[in-house]
């Protein structure tokens, strides 16, 4: 009288573990692309931010200002920070009509390897545009 062994063979772990590794391939990248897309949500809110104090300061002075520490915000080691520490922000250029004011992922930010959209740029009429790593014009960032 014969035995059916149980179990798996060798042919058949394979098998599943072949499976599992092409589905990581194609999962982990497509992961990590959306979480550096849910980041840039964070330079959008430093700008807003920004923007805001800018707007409060004009109605307080004859022109807006490129100064951070005057709008109320602090830096950390001279940078001064998004909310959530992804990106740098700026404020390039300030006169009495106009403003730019810029986040850029610096370096050492895991934002730094979103090659497509590395900064983004707000004025005062609410024009918005990205930069790409190579400092060109990024569509799609916004």
């Amino acid at each position: 009288m014969k035995h059916k062994n149980s179990g798996f063979t060798l042919i058949e772990l394979m098998i599943v573990v072949i499976v599992i590794g092409v589905l990581a391939a194609i999962a982990i990248p497509a992961y990590q692309n959306y979480v550096l897309k849910s980041r840039r949500a964070d330079a959008k809110a430093g700008l807003t931010a920004v923007q805001l104090a800018e707007e409060k300061w004009r109605t307080n002075h004859t022109s807006y200002t490129n100064a951070l520490a005057s709008l109320g915000f602090v830096a950390d080691s001279g940078v001064f920070y998004s909310p959530d520490r992804y990106y740098a922000l700026t404020v390039p250029s300030a006169n009495a009509n106009t403003y730019n004011i810029t986040a850029t992922a610096f370096n050492t930010s895991p934002q730094s390897k979103d090659t497509n959209c590395i900064s983004f740029t707000l004025d005062q009429n609410g024009n918005k545009t990205s930069k790409n790593s190579s400092n060109a014009v990024s569509t799609g960032c916004w």
